[in-house]
């Protein structure tokens, strides 16, 4: 009786699970469409990891797309 119990609960933890997964990848995927881009005044650009005396490859693209956005008349300053 007991081993069937822990049957029925590990179907439903498993359930649960898959339907948590499910939901929360919706969510990040319904979210990504949204463009939250606005007007400001400055762009911070975070540092990252240095590789080889030069910037890592995040740190570059944190680079491009602060630019893009200077660019774009999104930002007025790019703050590194």
């Amino acid at each position: 009786m007991k081993k069937k119990w822990f049957g029925y609960l590990f179907q439903i933890s498993a359930f649960l699970l898959i339907a948590y997964l499910l939901i929360t990848t919706a969510g990040i995927y319904q979210y990504s469409e949204v463009d939250d881009k606005r007007q400001a005044d400055v762009a911070i650009v975070l540092g990252a990891g240095a590789s080889d005396g030069g910037v890592s490859p995040v740190f570059a693209e944190r680079i491009n797309h602060a630019v893009f956005l200077y660019e774009s008349g999104y930002v007025d300053k790019i703050l590194i």
